[in-house]
């Protein structure tokens, strides 16, 4: 009768994963804004000081905001797989990816240009079509190093609009890359993903990707890193029917990450299966009082909003201090994240349905 319960619970765990995913009683949506808002918590002292490895909370090599971007990264894989799975490669798949993204990203372009730039430029602005350059670097998933003309230049981090921003090209290249690993493994696909993603494990044990580069590459090494916790993702919801949500395997991750640091081997692999570990328990945990972020995903705004308002903050308040600055920062971009929600993201995504409907009309 123990096994029988055992194996009930393993099955109805996973069961647990796809149901709450299919009605929305999950707190996925809050544990990305949890994650957006760690970033913004790391940023705050980078922005303040100028300098790397200042962040407000870091622990030796790792850092609060490199465990957030993790998670990202394994969410997505996660439901990217369950997206491709049901859906498969076709235009709803590309077309909501290209949703999701965009349009947050051409109003940020956009406000940055024409709204923030101007207002906060400390030399002249409009000086020709040199202007718009940023918005395009923005657009086409450029180096987002730069600003907008004149943008807050004695800042302690000077002349640096968007640093977050460069994770999203390897988010495009995640999103591009899963429907040619599932056609490359389509007779087995969940031992291919699985064999491959532990290949990226090994290869990022050897590396450590998020402090070295790969074979001399930065391009490559962010790629290996962003690979495996995508992967992971990938195989959560391939093997969810074996995937156990226990806490105590948050637990063991957590242990596995902690004795990682103390020997200093392994740090990038164990701080990711403990930061998948954790995002996939707290989404499933039982939370009263939360249903309003079933439906609500603040999580991009805050992600793409956060370094513009700190470094606003940070130029016009020079005598605060990193907390304060974090803070005043919160506090002034969850209405900005609610408003790019609001009226840009979540139109964007209703207007996608519009599209494939009239598709089925035809």
């Amino acid at each position: 009768m123990a096994r029988m319960s055992e194996a009930s619970r393993l099955i109805g765990g996973v069961s647990n994963l796809e149901a709450k995913l299919d009605s929305r009683e999950n707190n996925f949506n809050l544990v990305r804004l949890v994650l957006a808002l760690l970033v913004c918590f790391d940023h705050a002292g980078l922005v303040w000081s100028g300098q790397t490895h200042t962040e407000l909370l870091r622990i030796g090599s790792v850092t609060a905001g490199f465990l957030a971007v993790n998670g990202f990264f394994v969410l997505s894989g996660m439901l990217i797989m369950r997206s491709l799975e049901r859906g498969g490669a076709g235009l709803s798949y590309y077309l909501s990816r290209f949703l999701r993204l965009y349009p947050g990203l051409l109003a940020l372009a956009l406000v940055s240009v024409f709204i923030i730039g101007p207002l906060v430029s400390r030399q002249d602005y409009w000086v020709g079509i040199g202007v718009l350059e940023y918005a395009a670097q923005i657009l086409r998933f450029g180096d987002t190093m730069g600003a907008p003309i004149g943008f807050y230049p004695n800042n302690p981090y000077p002349l640096e609009f968007n640093s977050p921003l460069w994770t999203l090209r390897y988010e495009l290249i995640c999103y591009l890359v899963a429907p040619i690993i599932l056609l490359l493994g389509v007779f087995e696909r969940r031992y291919f993903v699985a064999v491959m993603t532990c290949l990226a494990g090994v290869l990022a044990w050897v590396y450590v990707p998020h402090e070295n580069p790969v074979l001399g590459s930065d391009f490559l090494a962010a790629c290996l890193r962003f690979a495996f916790c995508f992967g992971i993702g990938m195989n959560i919801w391939l093997w969810r029917r074996w995937v156990s949500t226990r806490p105590m395997w948050v637990l063991l991750s957590g242990a596995l990450f902690g004795l990682s640091l103390v020997v200093g081997v392994g740090v990038d692999v164990a701080a990711t299966l403990f930061v998948a570990s954790a995002v996939l328990y707290a989404g499933l945990m039982p939370v009263g009082g939360m249903r309003y972020f079933e439906h609500v995903d603040l999580s991009y705004g805050v992600y793409i909003w956060h370094f513009p308002i700190l470094q606003i903050l940070m130029g016009e308040l020079q005598w605060a201090n990193p907390f304060f600055l974090l803070a005043v920062a919160v506090m002034l971009v969850l209405p900005v994240a609610w408003l790019s929600w609001e009226f840009v993201e979540r139109p964007s995504l209703k207007f996608k349905k519009m599209i494939l409907k009239a598709r089925l009309v035809e």
